[in-house]
């Protein structure tokens, strides 16, 4: 049953993206709709369908919570809370106040290496 909710919520993604108008072809928004795609619509609806036996690989000693009323509730606000930030007017002026400054590559390579 919850299957077809995460159906709804892909659905709603895929609307979403292709009824707004893009800055670009890539902006923040289409990055975090695939993102989020990824990692809770399209694991929870195979996980709740269980194509192809999926259940049955995960369900070693771990509990699986993609049947819960409740995560696919968080799941939803936490998109319609992304969406409704993208096109709130304070994230716009936030926006136009943060500049990007250019480094040369070589301070990028050190400070990723750094990071590592």
């Amino acid at each position: 049953m919850l299957a077809t909710a995460y159906l709804g919520l892909i659905l709603l993604m895929l609307l979403t993206e292709i009824k707004r108008k893009k800055t670009g072809k890539l902006d923040f928004l289409t990055l975090a709709n695939l993102i989020f795609f990824l990692v809770y619509a399209f694991p929870g609806f195979v996980l709740s369908a269980n194509l192809e036996n999926a259940r049955h690989e995960l369900n070693w000693g771990n509990t699986l919570y993609t049947d819960n009323p409740q995560t696919v509730i968080a799941i939803f606000v936490g998109y319609i809370l992304i969406v409704i930030g993208f096109y709130s007017k304070s994230a716009e002026k936030f926006g136009n106040t943060i500049t990007i400054k250019s480094y040369s590559d070589k301070v990028v390579i050190v400070f990723a290496l750094f990071l590592l």
